[in-house]
């Protein structure tokens, strides 16, 4: 989604007062109180497969993404490039570490 239609909101409330077109779904989900770290950063791992049946096929290019600041728990400003590791969020931050491939 490049990072289109991302909200944070602490309680229910928050959601009143935010400029949600709710004309599509929406999905709602808790924020990870102890998300994954590395190297203090929030970071995601993408790996994909195909099921087939009862057989699994693994892609190796599997992916991890982080974002570009150091983690901070959850306040009332949020920036996406410290909390969303999709990279079009990160992309114009000058901390930002571009995806490379990873030897085997």
């Amino acid at each position: 989604n490049s990072g289109v239609g991302l909200w944070f909101a602490s309680c229910a409330e928050d959601l009143l007062t935010m400029n949600i077109d709710a004309r599509h779904e929406v999905v709602l989900q808790s924020y990870l109180a102890n998300p994954l770290l590395w190297r203090g950063r929030k970071l995601q791992y993408r790996c994909y497969c195909v099921w087939r049946g009862r057989r699994c096929y693994l892609y190796t290019g599997a992916m991890a993404q982080v974002c570009a600041l150091p983690y901070a728990p959850p306040s009332g400003n949020m920036a996406p490039e410290q909390h969303i590791t999709n990279v079009s969020c990160n992309v114009d931050s000058s901390n930002f570490v571009p995806e490379r491939p990873v030897p085997d």
